[in-house]
């Protein structure tokens, strides 16, 4: 139940009422009220939600692994680039999503054995089998204590960019055949 306060600040109240003491008929002749303030709760429920929603609005996939290698989070950048739903991926190791490509628990293992952040280029396929080539990063995440808890993983899709430089390193390669014969035919 939401209240607005005299100064205009919303109040969240969680009420709960019980009847009591019925008559001969079963009519309750009072009842039990009791009101806790939960505006607080609400309120970091309410911001949690809100950064969930712009996460979701990032371009980069995000996604939460545990230690163990099973998807714990997994935004909407992620369904874009890798094509699984968010519902299909989390919950599962990352040996499933990932079945043709290399293990993601080795990149996930190097993170965990890193005090800062692990930086790397990764090559995975797609849910509809097209090959990625993507910039991971991966960071621990550390509980109060120190406690490794889970590996923070940004992915950002470079496949269109090294296709694009594997295309004018063969370009150049051509280039310098080309020169190297054109040379040769000069000197004969």
């Amino acid at each position: 139940l939401g209240l607005q306060r005299a100064d205009g600040a919303l109040l969240w109240i969680s009420h709960h009422v019980l009847p009591c003491l019925p008559d001969e008929q079963g009519t309750p002749q009072c009842a039990v009220m009791s009101f806790t303030n939960i505006t607080a709760q609400r309120n970091a429920e309410d911001r949690i939600r809100e950064q969930a929603n712009i996460i979701d609005l990032s371009h980069e996939a995000i996604v939460i692994w545990s230690l163990d290698g099973v998807i714990r989070y997994w935004n909407r950048g992620a369904e874009r680039l890798y094509g699984w739903a968010a519902c299909e991926a989390i919950g599962r190791a990352g040996e499933e999503i990932f079945a043709h490509d290399p293990s993601p628990k080795k990149a996930l293992e190097q993170a965990a054995q890193t005090e800062g952040t692990w930086e790397g280029e990764l090559r995975y396929t797609s849910k509809q089998g097209r090959a990625l080539t993507v910039d991971a990063r991966f960071t621990p995440v550390r509980d109060a204590a120190g406690s490794l808890q889970a590996i923070l993983a940004f992915y950002f899709d470079n496949t269109e960019r090294k296709q694009l430089e594997e295309q004018f390193l063969r370009a150049q390669r051509l280039e310098s055949v080309g020169i190297l014969a054109s040379g040769v035919a000069h000197d004969l």
